[in-house]
């Protein structure tokens, strides 16, 4: 291991032998250890001996894995430095040496609470960092489009999956008003597909705006996109990004008046943000025909966090549908959903919420391979307690602790402090935004060795080396376990998880699951307190204003709780056809001459106060306040909603007994079928309990599937190109006057250009060129003619000719420096409108002696030359 001599001579002579700026350190985990040991040489008050030990153990064990040899550390005793019984502990043989003890692992961690880890040690696979993502690291890679590597001058060449490619070519070429799911495995780059079309929107004034469900997502993507991007693709983005509560109110203001003036570009926020602070500027936006992109990120949380937890996740579709309404006829926003488990529940919700006509899919659905499951019964709190220390001292770096409450996530953390822990942050939904953002920023740094936190913490951050995850907690769906699962291993090597849970756990997780869900009884009364004190809104019949602050007998006080189950009643409604949720712009409260400025701020908060503790509403039965129809339609919802509920937790329960395998649970879990949208999920395991048992039974290996193409795209022939060719057909060939030297070759060039451009105005939006026409800037620098600023670019052999290319207008160079045939794959190549330039003397296939210009028909360059140029 690199580095691994430089650090036993830092240790053998410490603290005098100062480490070394500049060491190139390729291993993790020795960047990691040495790190800390620089910031402890110069403050010893920085020394922590839990730290320490663990840091240590980490490097130990991964040496013996990688280089299958036990390696010796010579560390000192003194003040701060673990004695004996904590190396103990920590599973680290510690022999005196006088002043010293020499450390070493001799032998894989296992413990007789954890069923066959004697025979398969848990920790040997995290250690080893093993790849598990084996297939697409070694298969054909689909280079990115010259507008994403020239155009935003992104850092790597190829993109990360096929589903990805799919993904981002469907985000810029879909219909204007559209809506896009994007169902892809985690660490596959989602967030591209997003900021894409984003940064390289033609519109100087264009607006994405993000939904995200978390502070500390939003602060992430913020740092993502500043950080994670060349510095000319993030140039005109302003210096905040993410709306949220740690903001101070300049920097809100300033939010305001960029999205006011057109010069926010990137807007990330709650959905309780967006309808509320932020409504009146999205309006505007709207209504300007800024508006291009609305992005909801972990869209799965739509259906699992908007029926109970988080309403607002649901009602946010009636604000995009009044936004969708707002824009200009023939420029609306397209909008995304992005998500990495998306279950047929979530999908039946987002097409309901955000589908008026027409919904698209990426799906390329594959289990996560890195992480090996591991799960124990604690007959107690104390004993469940004793074994997750145990895991505290011996696990991989860096590891999260997960838990259900926020008291729990506390107590762990004072726990951690207590057994010699300093490196270790705690996040929950009470932490405050700075401690949000810096638990986040030291995460990431490196700074921290360990999270304790509650379910949100790590949600589609891009942390690519969490080596464990331990669960103290029993989830309440299998798709919760297998979200936090999965913040490990994102850089597609192994990784660990432990979930360690007594039977109390069971009803805790089982009330999560069930509890949020209103019953009629409850229901009714609270619908007919909103309608008896709603109000109708001028100008907009059918459309009700309700107060969501409205209390039926038996509720006491003003409380935030109340506001939510009102809100839960609207949100049931709605699934249940009785009304559709809506939305209304904010009010524009001006100044009265004669008020003071106190008077008008008073009656202004007075107007948002009111507008925001509303919701919009159009009733669609006109038996909605009749018990009978509740009984009829909005029962069998509700029903549903707890049939989904115990399915849910029915599969936690089969995780938990290890009766199946996880990775048929999951797929159970994720397998889609409804409405053309059929999703089978490529089953993978890392090890798990039902596979330990079964030795024999060979796993799955890796793959990335291909998605299906997309139907709903937003690209036509323009009337220009109609025009200038009203005898078009689906195939155009197009021959061209074959050129004698290299200098009638540039001559040529020069004429094609500017054909190329007019196509490409016109809406063609693929080319496909062979060496070495697809490396000339002439043919890289086509997107910046396209009226969306990207055109599809393909070369060589790949998958133009599959069933999930997409269908748009497109160009074939086939310009070889000799005579070649055309492909029968070429020529009937599915597009709407395909031109297909080639030599005229390009020989027929099937016929010897003849050219396929021969007995198709055709233009000639010259003629299609004059053509475009009318």
């Amino acid at each position: 291991m690199n580095g691994f001599s430089e650090l036993q001579s830092v240790l053998a002579e410490w603290p005098e032998r100062f480490i070394p700026d500049g060491i190139d350190l390729k291993d993790n985990s020795i960047r990691r250890l040495f790190r800390f040991l620089k910031c402890l040489q110069t403050d010893p008050l920085y020394a922590s001996s839990g730290d320490i030990a663990g840091l240590i153990r980490h490097v130990l064990c991964r040496y013996r894995s990688v280089n299958q040899s036990i390696p010796m550390l010579r560390v000192p005793t003194t003040t701060g430095w673990p004695d004996k019984a904590l190396w103990q502990q920590s599973h680290v043989d510690a022999v005196p040496l006088g002043k010293v003890l020499q450390l070493s692992v001799s032998k894989d961690w296992s413990t007789d609470w954890l069923q066959d880890s004697t025979e398969h040690p848990p920790l040997r696979g995290a250690f080893r960092e093993e790849e598990r993502r084996k297939t697409w690291p070694r298969s054909v890679k689909y280079p990115l489009d010259p507008a994403l590597t020239d155009g935003l001058e992104l850092e790597f060449e190829n993109y990360s999956s096929p589903g990805q490619r799919q993904a981002i070519h469907s985000a810029f070429l879909m219909k204007p008003g559209g809506t896009l799911v994007v169902n892809l495995p985690t660490g596959t780059g989602k967030s591209l597909v997003a900021w894409a079309p984003a940064l390289q929107h033609p519109q100087v004034d264009a607006l994405t705006v993000m939904v995200t469900p978390t502070i500390a997502l939003a602060i992430d993507q913020e740092r993502q996109l500043k950080n994670g991007y060349p510095k000319k693709a993030v140039a005109k983005l302003p210096q905040r990004l993410a709306w949220h509560s740690g903001l101070d109110e300049a920097d809100r203001k300033l939010i305001r008046q960029n999205l006011k003036n057109g010069t926010q570009r990137v807007l990330i926020a709650s959905p309780e943000s967006l309808m509320t602070s932020l409504a009146r500027p999205l309006y505007e936006a709207a209504e300007r025909g800024c508006l291009k992109y609305f992005v909801v990120d972990e869209a799965h949380l739509v259906a699992q966090w908007g029926a109970e937890f988080r309403p607002q996740f649901q009602s946010i579709s009636g604000l995009r549908r009044e936004l969708l309404s707002q824009c200009p006829e023939d420029d609306q926003f397209k909008t995304l959903l992005l998500s990495a488990t998306l279950s047929q529940d979530s999908v039946d919700m987002l097409r309901k919420l955000f589908a008026e006509v027409e919904i698209d899919h990426v799906s390329a659905v594959t289990l996560r391979p890195e992480p090996e499951y591991w799960i124990s019964s604690a007959p107690n709190e104390n004993e469940r307690k004793r074994r997750i220390a145990e895991l505290v001292r011996v696990v991989p770096r860096p590891f999260l602790l997960y838990v259900t409450k926020q008291d729990d996530a506390e107590n762990w953390f004072q726990e951690l402090r207590r057994m010699g822990l300093k490196r270790i942050g705690c996040v929950h939904g009470s932490s405050s935004a700075e401690i949000r953002e810096t638990a986040i920023e030291q995460w990431r740094d490196g700074s921290l060795d360990a999270v304790v936190a509650t379910s949100a913490f790590g949600l589609g951050m891009d942390k690519q080396d969490v080596r464990t995850i331990i669960h103290a907690c029993i989830p309440e769906t299998v798709d919760r376990y297998y979200q936090e699962v999965g913040r490990g291993g994102r850089d597609g090597n192994a990784c660990v998880s432990f979930l360690v849970h007594t039977n109390t756990d069971l009803g805790t997780a089982s009330g999560l699951a069930r509890n949020r869900i209103i019953t009629l009884e409850k229901g009714l009364p609270r619908w007919e307190a909103m309608v008896d004190n709603g109000r109708s809104i001028a100008g907009h019949p059918g459309r009700l204003q309700v107060d969501l602050r409205q209390q039926t007998s038996g509720v006491a006080g003003d409380s935030d709780e109340n506001n939510r189950w009102n809100l839960r009643t609207l949100v049931l409604l709605n699934r249940a056809g009785i009304i559709r949720i809506e939305s209304h712009e904010p009010p524009e409260v001006a100044k009265n001459p004669e008020e003071t400025n106190e008077q008008f701020e008073r009656r202004r908060q007075e107007s948002w106060e009111e507008y925001s503790m509303s919701s919009f509403v159009r009733i669609e039965d006109d038996d909605h306040r009749e018990l009978a129809t509740w009984i009829q339609k909005v029962e069998p919802v509700r029903q549903q909603m707890l049939r989904t509920a115990n399915q849910n937790f029915d599969l936690v329960h089969d995780v938990l007994r290890g009766r199946r395998k996880i990775s048929e649970v999951l797929a159970s879990a994720y397998r889609l079928d409804s409405n053309g949208f059929f999703v089978e999920p490529v089953l993978v395991c890392g090890g798990c309990p039902g596979c330990r048992s079964e030795p024999d039974e060979s796993k799955s290996s890796f793959r990335l599937p291909h998605p299906d193409a997309i139907m709903n795209l937003g690209i036509a022939v323009s009337h220009e190109l109609r025009k200038a060719l009203p005898e078009i057909n689906e195939l155009v060939l197009v021959s061209c006057p074959k050129v004698a030297s290299r200098r009638d070759l540039r001559k040529f060039m020069q004429k094609l250009k500017p054909i190329l451009i007019r196509l490409v105005q016109w809406g063609v939006q693929e080319v496909a060129a062979c060496s070495p026409y697809a490396e000339l800037t002439e043919i890289r620098e086509l997107y910046r003619s396209s009226q969306n600023q990207f055109v599809v670019h393909r070369t060589g052999s790949d998958d133009r000719f599959e069933e999930s290319a997409p269908r748009i207008p497109a160009i074939t160079l086939h310009l070889p420096d000799e005579p070649e045939s055309i492909s029968i794959e070429t020529i009937n190549l599915n597009r709407p409108l395909h031109f297909l330039f080639a030599w005229e003397d390009t020989p027929d296939r099937e016929r010897a002696n003849s050219t396929i210009f021969e007995r198709a028909n055709f233009i000639r360059f010259n003629d299609l030359e004059a053509r475009l140029s009318q």
